[in-house]
């Protein structure tokens, strides 16, 4: 995050990154992968942290 916004300061928190990828990965484990086009948990993360 640091060297991508070129910011020493930056921290995944702020945007909210960290929560978007925790928002995707608790509705892939709770409604299962097949609600979320049949992802693996980590990819649904990353989709969300997007």
């Amino acid at each position: 995050m640091q060297a991508t916004v070129r910011n020493p300061l930056a921290d995944p928190y702020v945007p909210g990154v960290s929560a978007g990828s925790g928002l995707m990965a608790s509705i892939a484990i709770t409604l299962g992968s097949v609600a979320v086009a049949e992802l693996p948990t980590s990819a649904a993360a990353f989709i969300g942290a997007l």
